[in-house]
């Protein structure tokens, strides 16, 4: 497992958003954060423990921690919020002749400290992305009508029954839908359709193109999908010989709930209906 360690100035804002954010998005590695200076024992801040309440993280119980040569040593990877935290951190390990691999995250995470909760906000949103495109090379974004054309491609490549052009017009003309793409490199290499009504939420398609799947992309959309809009609840069809799709449904706290009878098509299959509640 890949250990990864975010560094900030006093461990009470930025990096513990970083720390639990990195833990949700990617399992698969060891996300710890520390502080350069100040005093360990510290409570995260107000404004990050309620940004990321509202996100369903909980940092409630989170206490500051100083960096240690141990952690140092532990780390595969340290990442800085800023190039002077870099800096320090750089002239610290050049003392130490320890070599090891600093990085900034996102070009730089503007301190939130006493900000309001808009400012909290719009830093847990640039530390969700600066990480999605660090470890993933990806941006999220809605679904713009720019993309309709290539969507519809890339349904034809994947579904049996594959949505039209005009559907997917059709599907950005009502507010009530919601929709994503995964970028790398300004291609869409995924996407997720939904939509949400009064906190109850409906997925409709997830897709990922067939050179870019095994890496995660799907559980990300999925999450981001949940994240953007927290809706009180989701459902969602899936065939029922899909078992990978299940199991990663399963995995993200979905359980079924009813079958359906010959749902699909092409080929004819029952779908299991699928509902998280949060």
């Amino acid at each position: 497992m890949r250990n990864i360690l975010f560094v900030c100035s006093g461990n009470t804002c930025r990096s513990p958003l970083c720390e639990v954010l990195g833990n949700k998005l990617l399992p698969s590695f060891s996300f710890s954060s520390r502080a350069l200076s100040g005093f360990s024992g510290d409570s995260a801040s107000e404004g990050s423990i309620d940004a990321a309440q509202r996100h369903s993280l909980d940092l409630s119980s989170h206490k500051s921690r100083v960096l240690s040569v141990e952690d140092i040593d532990k780390a595969d990877e340290i990442i800085c919020m800023t190039e002077s935290h870099k800096a320090i951190l750089s002239n610290i390990l050049e003392r130490l002749s320890i070599k090891k691999d600093v990085t900034v995250l996102g070009g730089g995470i503007p301190d939130p400290f006493m900000g309001d909760s808009e400012v909290y906000e719009n830093c847990y949103n640039l530390i969700k992305n600066a990480i999605i495109f660090h470890f993933f090379g990806l941006e999220i974004a809605p679904i713009s009508k720019e993309d309709i054309s290539y969507l519809h491609l890339l349904e034809v490549n994947i579904f049996s029954i594959p949505w039209s052009e005009q559907a997917f017009s059709e599907f950005l003309e009502n507010e009530n839908n919601f929709g994503l793409v995964a970028k790398k490199n300004g291609k869409i290499v995924g996407y997720i359709t939904g939509s949400s009504v009064l906190g109850e939420a409906e997925i409709y398609n997830i897709a990922v193109t067939l050179e870019e799947r095994g890496k995660g992309i799907g559980r990300l959309l999925l999450l981001e999908f949940e994240d953007r809009l927290t809706p009180k609840e989701i459902v969602l069809e899936v065939r029922k010989s899909n078992e990978g799709a299940i199991r990663l449904y399963e995995k993200l706290g979905y359980k079924t709930i009813s079958e359906r009878k010959n749902f699909y098509e092409n080929p004819r299959e029952d779908a299991l209906m699928m509902k998280k509640e949060r």
